[in-house]
């Protein structure tokens, strides 16, 4: 097997890493530790329905193991490479149907090297984006949720009540 783009998980136990297959793309293959006798499982596809015929790439696991994120080029991508998520049914152990994350994760362009912070909510990803440096570029995300308030506005200067204002 020649693999690339290896990633593992918090408990050291995990390596997944993408493999360039006989059919000339790249797959998510994994490898675990045997808790008996402490050896490494021989390299295999991960299972469930991430890997397909288009490249399948920079393999990420969240710190609770329950979500995988990894590039792809498949036709659901907005641009080259896009970084896809996918949740694991712990019933059975196989891997679900994979979702675009959309933009702002994902451009016309290529994102590769999706990892989350420990707070689950910002992280960086790796692009190739038009306004970037050159090359690829290292880009911190942070998600951004809507907050419902309520209030007043008033004129700073007059301080009279501003009716039907709008504040976004």
């Amino acid at each position: 097997l020649v693999g690339s783009h290896f990633f593992i998980n918090d408990a050291e136990n995990m390596i997944l890493f993408a493999v360039q297959t006989e059919e000339d793309n790249l797959d998510i293959y994994q490898s675990a530790v045997d808790p008996v006798d402490n050896s490494w499982s021989t390299p295999h596809p991960i299972l469930g329905d991430v890997n397909s015929e288009y490249n399948d790439d920079n393999p990420y696991l969240s710190h609770d193991g329950k979500f995988l994120y990894f590039s792809s080029d498949r036709p659901e991508s907005i641009g080259g490479y896009d970084v896809f998520k996918v949740a694991i049914d712990e019933s059975t152990g196989l891997w679900g149907k994979p979702i675009n994350m959309g933009f702002p994760i994902n451009t016309i362009d290529d994102e590769v090297n999706f990892q989350l912070n420990e707070d689950n909510i910002s992280g960086f990803l790796s692009s190739d984006r038009l306004h970037g440096q050159g090359g690829y570029d290292i880009y911190y995300f942070h998600e951004q949720g809507k907050v419902l308030a309520s209030g007043s506005v008033y004129n700073n200067e007059t301080k009279e009540l501003l009716k039907g204002a709008r504040v976004d």
